[in-house]
């Protein structure tokens, strides 16, 4: 598994912060959380180890620290606003997703421009479908003034 990709998969989980659950379940997922930032932190250490022993090349480590710096800044939130209210935790979530998607976007496009991305790249309609829908429901929102 690339160290990207490793990266990818260890931070999934953390996405789902904020999402409200029943007592239980609430237990279950700060055990799973538990568990999830013991291995990240091991995996770090992995990926420290490999970052140290080869040449990256400069996507992957641009696209690690954006997704490194995107989870210090939502435990930072999340630690800041321990005692706020969940609503207010939520749109400072949503915040911060919005800035690492205009990131990826801003990426996205530079390897567009750099023949990265091409019309035989198997994922191109997903994400092209994606971003139409997503561009539509922005239009809906964001109406530019006069």
């Amino acid at each position: 598994m690339t160290v990207q990709a490793k990266w990818l998969t260890l931070l999934l989980p953390i996405y789902s912060i904020g999402i409200s659950y029943g007592p239980q379940e609430q237990a279950m997922r700060q055990e799973e959380l538990v568990q999830q930032v013991t291995n990240l932190k091991d995996s770090l250490k992995d990926i420290e180890k490999q970052l140290a022993g080869g040449i990256v090349p400069l996507p992957v480590l641009e696209d690690f620290k954006a997704a490194v710096d995107h989870t210090r800044l939502t435990v930072w939130a999340l630690m800041s606003s321990a005692k706020a209210d969940p609503s207010e935790l939520a749109a400072l979530l949503v915040r911060f997703r919005l800035r690492r998607a205009a990131d990826m976007c801003r990426q996205i496009r530079t390897d567009i421009s750099g023949g990265e991305v091409t019309p035989a790249t198997p994922e191109l309609p997903l994400f092209h479908t994606a971003v139409r829908d997503l561009l539509d429901q922005i239009s809906r929102l964001h109406k530019p003034g006069p």
